[in-house]
């Protein structure tokens, strides 16, 4: 995915990102809060902390799968909005 345009992350009532995921499907634009996001092409000190402590907790419990893994903590609004389970409200 990549980021193509700033946009209203409607979830959550702030600024957020457009981004465009190149393999396209009908998502292939969502919108999404910069928290929800980590850099992989840059040396962002803390995209690096935050992305280490995904693998740390994540790697061990899927560790061998090839299938996509949903751990339940994002969905995706009619307005194709990521958006966290904790950032979720009602009508929105």
């Amino acid at each position: 995915m990549r980021v193509v345009a700033p946009s209203w992350h409607t979830p959550t009532d702030e600024d957020g990102w457009r981004l465009r995921d190149a393999t396209g499907g009908t998502q292939t634009y969502v919108t999404a809060h910069p928290r929800y996001l980590v850099h992989l092409s840059r040396r962002c000190p803390d995209c690096l902390i935050h992305l280490r402590a995904m693998e740390d907790h994540l790697l061990p419990k899927h560790a061998g799968h090839n299938a996509l893994i949903d751990c339940g903590w994002y969905t995706t609004t009619a307005l194709n909005q990521l958006v966290h389970i904790a950032d979720t409200r009602s009508g929105r």
